[in-house]
């Protein structure tokens, strides 16, 4: 019990740095669309900057797609968990549908002093594969082109996400190499040692796709990029 104390308390002191301690942006967030106003309308949705009205709507979906979801149980994750999709540093847009004016999720650019720029999106599990994700991205992508310049944005996807990894083919991302997330180091080694027996045909196409071995590619989470230009 201690231990998974130990580990929940380091997971939040993780997230607190990154809201208080972010870098400075590379653009003003004050140049941007401020706390609900419309970003964009597509054709099935509107796009709003993330409002504290919201805050329920965001932490249940969030919740929905986390890992540690006993830790929703902690007051002080969640406080910093919504205070991460309030924080400066990034730049969060709600997904409504345009007829009923439901909301529907989430997008986003993580972290705008990073030097590139990594989206990320969820939606309610019964309002996915409704093609909301498909005209989100590209709306958020085309916005953040106009307002400064930026041309290139990555996405990562996890290697059993078959959904998603079908999402970026559509919207014409190209394989960009492979990245670290939930495991490091000697911990993705082990990892691929005791799961080495599962690897599937799905997996085999990913890893042909990007260039590497099947074995070589479990632990990690897939890189894709995209160019605003050729969309």
């Amino acid at each position: 019990m201690n231990d998974m104390k130990d580990w929940l308390n380091g997971i939040i002191e993780g997230i607190e740095k990154n809201v208080v301690q972010e870098e400075a942006p590379v653009i003003e967030r004050s140049s941007l669309p401020q706390a609900g106003e419309v970003v964009a309308v597509g054709d099935k949705i509107i796009l709003g900057v993330i409002r504290d009205e919201e805050r329920e709507k965001y932490l249940a979906v969030s919740y929905e797609y986390s890992y540690m979801k006993g830790a929703y149980k902690d007051e002080r994750f969640v406080e910093t968990t919504w205070k991460e999709f309030l924080s400066e540093a990034s730049f969060v847009c709600s997904i409504y549908e345009k007829e009923a004016g439901e909301y529907v999720g989430y997008c986003s650019i993580k972290n705008l002093s990073k030097s590139d720029w990594e989206l990320a999106i969820e939606l309610k599990p019964e309002e996915c594969h409704k093609g909301y994700g498909t005209e989100a991205l590209p709306l958020l992508m085309q916005v953040m082109h106009r307002l400064t310049g930026r041309r290139y944005f990555r996405a990562r996807v996890e290697i059993d996400n078959h959904a998603s990894q079908g999402l970026m083919k559509k919207l014409g991302a190209t394989p960009n190499g492979i990245s670290e997330f939930l495991l490091h180091g000697e911990e993705i080694e082990k990892f691929q040692e005791e799961n080495k027996e599962n690897i599937t045909d799905e997996i085999r196409e990913v890893a042909t796709e990007f260039c590497m071995d099947a074995e070589d590619i479990l632990g990690y989470v897939l890189e894709y990029r995209f160019d605003v230009e050729n969309m």
